[in-house]
């Protein structure tokens, strides 16, 4: 995440910034509120703005800020915070995001779009399944802890497959 305060402001502030980092210092539990309040606010109004872009910018525009590769981290993250934050409320995260590309798509000329989501998740602690593994306890191993340390090993660029046998 570039969290550079030397850039513009966009929805947060660079004083927003050091409060979300812990790097501000508030003189009361109301300061802090009221800065959380208009952080709340802010995005709030960003996601209203993003629809309006959304319909509205033209595509020579949005393609000259997204051909931008320093902000691909950045976009996983925003995602991020739109799933969790489709989640948080009382919206579907499946049909939301089906009409969010299907919505897109159409936009770009599609006429017929086919479109699914679907995630799959565990709470397998890796560390506990490391621990069965180097025990030898393979059996003991349940699917979720099997796919919990396939992903978390999918993840690293340092797995030596050796070390593993």
């Amino acid at each position: 995440m570039n969290d550079d305060d030397s850039r513009d402001r966009g929805v947060l502030t660079p004083a927003d910034r050091a409060f979300l980092r812990g790097e501000a210092t508030l003189r009361s539990e109301q300061s802090a509120y009221d800065a959380r309040y208009r952080i709340r606010r802010r995005l709030r109004n960003a996601v209203l703005d993003l629809a309006l872009l959304f319909e509205r910018m033209e595509s020579r525009d949005r393609e000259r800020v997204f051909a931008d590769d320093d902000l691909d981290d950045a976009l996983v993250d925003a995602l991020a915070l739109l799933y969790r934050g489709v989640g948080d409320g009382d919206r579907s995260r499946r049909a939301t995001f089906v009409e969010a590309v299907h919505r897109a798509e159409r936009q770009c000329g599609a006429t017929a779009v086919s479109a699914t989501f679907e995630v799959e998740r565990t709470t397998a602690s890796v560390d506990e399944t490391v621990e069965k593994i180097a025990q030898g306890a393979y059996r003991d191993l349940t699917e979720a802890e099997l796919r919990a340390f396939a992903h978390h090993c999918g993840e690293r660029e340092d797995v030596d497959v050796d070390d593993l046998r």
